[in-house]
């Protein structure tokens, strides 16, 4: 009775839950205001605000043509979130109520997930070892203080709810317990099999269906899931009979197509009522075709020399250590005797109600080492790497870690042998290593999360978001003259202001495309000021003032007029850009009469080039018509407001 007590307090929704909540609620609200990727914005939370509010941005991945994506994702994070708001038919005069509620769904739908993690990752350490209290604690400690955690963990990635469903199907997964030979669920009488049969089964099924549903979330799931099932069901066969392995078999049969049909019937009705299958386009594109390579490419050993190091940190070594190295060092306890079972021989209750008398065993269980082994197979892979990748490998390393963490904060194995003191020393040492390790994470944390590259961020949530379109925008509108999709978007500032930025589509995936034109940021990069001199006019010679009208298709380019829109041709009435375009492009701007409204801070050191240490923010001056005495004709409003794609 005590230990389903027990069982209970420590339920999903109980106190780890809502004090990591609690955290990344604070995480999320306080803590988060820089930029770390585009996918966190272009890729979910605009997909989504897209398709309920009709107005937003589709990269190019989304396009029919592309099918790049599925609809899953969006639909299962933020879709619901916005529908919901929308569903509040809020009137014109609480417009600013329903922005605030745009902009705060998103972040705490991304706290609760990266909560279901800190409790999953909670609960995947007491699954592995024996339900033990102090290495469970210990890994709910480490994930909270995780540095990675607290930088992306509360970002709008497909990666962070593909780790959620992932770590929770780890929980529920067949294998995996600290001792699967001495949990043989075939014992005892006719009633007890039968229970622990079913609850074993149920168990099995809750993991395939979350299994399964993160590989609809992002397609390298496959192959993660692929090698864990593999290992299950092939090599599995001390644990589990070969009855069982058939049925889970079984079950994952039926469990993925139904899965897998929902999933097509999604993308079916998002894509225009096309079947698609993305996960197919998704590994084509950037495995057979090494597409994401235009983004950047990274060497095989890259994983381990930098991947690993920076989203482990201080847990890099220590999960090696006790993922490959543990078992052999400290050697496996094989008696089964009282004294050698965990709480004296006492029966360990498990999740699912069953009981097992587990051997004291210290290797981590196989099924760890293989999840962790699968990702950094996936992600070496492909050409293209990203630090996020490899999330999914977050909470098993934590899990494996706090095992080595709870054995460190120990007493020294040979506190009293005077024989050993270099044993002890060096066990000192080691715990050392990682308090210090674990203390620096937090100064990191708190630097990544609020200092660097914030510049975009703060640019369009203080300034752009506060526009308006009877008042401040006119012409062609907002525009991002910078590298690929690094700021938010519609999302972030829900109003229909007319936005640009330029698009940066692979060669093989250009196309006709709304904003401004695929490619456009390399010929921009390449040369900032003969590109919009090229678009929009050359600053030498133009005198843009109140009294005259300067007409700039003089110069026109007739091999350059296949503008996508005609708001494509017309003069930006406000430019964000980097430091370098703006210290390149200031005499352009001052001639159209631009002026620096916002001057911001962005990054220490450049990300992807030079020049990205500030963000700034122009805008142009609005022009009052004005009749002229002799025909009553009037003047045109803006200053070049007639300038042609060039």
């Amino acid at each position: 009775m005590t230990k389903n007590t027990n069982h209970r307090r420590h339920h999903l929704f109980t106190s780890p839950f809502f004090v990591s909540f609690l955290f990344r609620v604070l995480n999320s609200f306080l803590f988060l205001r820089t930029f770390h990727s585009a996918d966190e914005h272009y890729q979910s939370v605009e997909i989504a605000h897209e398709f309920i509010f009709k107005y937003g941005a589709k990269t190019w991945e989304w396009r029919e043509d592309v099918k790049l994506r599925s609809f899953v994702h969006p639909l299962l994070a933020y879709a619901w979130p916005y529908a919901l708001v929308k569903g509040l038919r809020l009137d014109e005069d609480a417009s600013l109520i329903t922005g605030v509620l745009v902009r705060a769904m998103p972040r705490v739908v991304n706290a609760a997930q990266c909560a279901f993690i800190d409790v999953g990752t909670y609960r995947l350490a007491r699954k592995w070892y024996n339900n033990d209290q102090n290495v469970a604690k210990k890994a709910f400690a480490l994930s909270l203080a995780s540095h990675w955690h607290f930088y992306c963990g509360c970002r709008s990635f497909a990666n962070v709810t593909e780790t959620a469903f992932c770590v929770w199907a780890l929980v529920f997964w067949p294998s995996g317990y600290f001792d699967m030979n001495a949990k043989k669920r075939g014992g005892g009488s006719n009633s007890g099999k039968s229970s622990n049969s079913s609850g074993f089964r149920r168990k099995s099924i809750r993991g395939l269906v979350l299994a399964f549903v993160s590989c609809t979330v992002r397609p390298t799931a496959y192959a993660f899931w692929a090698c864990v099932g593999a290992r299950t069901i092939f090599f599995d066969r001390e644990a589990l009979s070969a009855k069982r392995r058939a049925r889970f078999s079984a079950d994952a049969f039926w469990v993925g197509s139904l899965v897998l049909s929902i999933e097509a019937c999604v993308n079916y009705y998002y894509y225009n009522k096309k079947w698609t299958f993305p996960a197919w386009n998704f590994f084509e594109f950037n495995v057979l075709r090494e597409g994401a390579s235009q983004y950047g490419t990274h060497s095989n050993a890259w994983v381990f020399t930098q991947g690993l190091p920076v989203v482990l940190g201080v847990l890099f070594p220590v999960s090696l250590y006790e993922l490959f190295l543990a078992s052999n060092a400290r050697g496996n306890l094989e008696d089964t005797s009282s004294a050698n079972l965990p709480d004296g021989g006492k029966i360990i209750k498990d999740n699912d109600g069953t009981n097992a008398k587990r051997r004291k065993r210290l290797s981590t269980p196989a099924v760890a080492k293989v999840a962790f082994l699968a990702t950094v197979f996936i992600v070496s892979i492909p050409k293209h790497k990203e630090f996020r990748f490899l999330y999914p490998l977050i909470p098993v390393s934590i899990a494996a870690s706090a095992k080595s963490w709870a054995w460190l904060e120990s007493e020294p194995p040979d506190k009293k042998s005077s024989k050993n003191n270099s044993k002890n020393t060096t066990f000192l040492l080691a715990r050392w290593f990682v308090r210090l390790g674990l203390a620096a994470q937090i100064p990191l944390a708190m630097y990544l999360s609020l200092i660097h590259q914030r510049g975009m961020e703060t640019i369009v949530n203080k300034y752009v978001s506060k526009l308006t379109v009877e008042d401040d925008v006119f012409d062609g509108g907002v525009h991002f003259w910078t590298p690929c999709h690094e700021h938010p978007f519609y999302a972030s500032v829900h109003k229909n202001l007319t936005m640009r930025y330029l698009e940066c589509d692979p060669p093989n995936a250009s196309s006709v495309s709304s904003h401004l034109s695929s490619g456009n940021w390399r010929a921009f990069e390449k040369n900032p000021l003969a590109f919009v001199e090229r678009k929009y006019g050359k600053s030498s010679g133009l005198k843009c003032d109140d009294d005259d009208v300067n007409d700039v298709n003089d110069d026109a380019d007739e091999d350059a007029k296949t503008s996508d829109d005609e708001a494509n041709n017309l003069l930006p009435s406000h430019v964000v850009v980097f430091q370098r375009e703006r210290d390149i492009l200031w005499n352009w701007f001052q001639s159209f009469q631009f002026e620096e409204i916002a001057n911001e801070f962005h990054a220490h050191l450049s990300v992807d080039r030079p020049g990205q240490e500030r963000a700034h923010f122009f805008a142009r001056r609005k022009k009052t018509p004005r009749n002229t005495t002799g025909g009553g004709e009037s003047q045109r409003s803006e200053c070049a407001s007639s300038s042609k794609v060039v």
